[in-house]
């Protein structure tokens, strides 16, 4: 998915739970003996738990993945400055007639 529809999700996602974690404490000041808005509010925060632990796990995977084409690509700089080298040493013995 686009980086840019990501973060307006998460954007939005932020928007809509605080929303509602600040109605949740609203009522739950209001009517703080109502077992049902607890039990709403015990599981509209393993909801926000849930979620944010999905975005860290994708965040994580993201950044794995860019760590890993970052070193794939220094690895691949590093091997193409060998070869030069090589090559170079291999064109000077061949200068003073040596073959390998």
């Amino acid at each position: 998915m686009n980086k840019y529809v990501n973060s307006t999700l998460d954007l939005q996602n932020s928007i809509d739970t605080q929303l509602v974690l600040e109605l949740l404490v609203k009522w739950n000041k209001a009517k703080p003996n109502n077992k049902e808005l607890i039990e709403v509010t015990k599981s509209f925060m393993n909801i926000v738990g849930y979620t944010n632990k999905i975005q860290m796990e994708r965040w994580g995977y993201k950044k794995y993945c860019s760590d890993a084409k970052e070193e794939r690509n220094r690895s691949i700089l590093r091997a193409r400055s060998a070869e030069e080298t090589i090559n170079k040493l291999q064109e000077n013995l061949k200068k003073v007639n040596y073959e390998l």
